[in-house]
């Protein structure tokens, strides 16, 4: 999706809100939308709003080095990326049930060579909750986590 805000075809990362700047929801005074739910068996519920979101793209920085002649030259920005993945998971059991957080990262970018360390590596998530308020806290916690 990043290469097509680079590209101009879309603004932003999420389908309403791409769908709200391009004029498709103009003159809707009532739309439904879908979700997957938890469960064991097909529900229909309707309820008040949604979860909202932050999106992130995280970069770590290292410095390449022959994997095999001289990895010791090496910072390794895969290794980083690793320990962060595992701190922001320590989090999870921090989070309330009922503020919906979901933190769902995926490496973008995880190096060029099997045979370089990789010097950088880029992620993209989104922090998800039902209140803006609950989501920024999750966020700065996830923050931390990753720093």
């Amino acid at each position: 999706m990043k290469d097509l805000i680079k590209q101009g075809i879309i603004k932003y990362f999420g389908g309403k809100p791409e769908f709200m700047h391009r004029g498709l929801l103009d003159g809707v005074d009532l739309a439904f939308m879908v979700h997957t739910a938890s469960g064991d068996k097909p529900t229909l519920s309707i309820a008040k709003g949604s979860n909202g979101c932050i999106a992130k793209t995280m970069t770590f920085k290292g410095v390449s080095a022959h994997a095999g002649g001289s990895p010791q030259n090496g910072v390794n920005a895969l290794y980083a990326a690793n320990l962060a993945l595992n701190a922001a998971n320590a989090l999870r059991e921090t989070f309330v049930d009922n503020n919906h957080i979901r933190f769902h990262p995926i490496i973008t970018h995880g190096g060029d060579a099997v045979n370089a360390i990789p010097d950088k590596v880029t992620m993209e998530s989104y922090v998800r909750g039902a209140s803006m308020e609950e989501i920024v806290k999750a966020n700065k916690k996830i923050n931390r986590a990753f720093a």
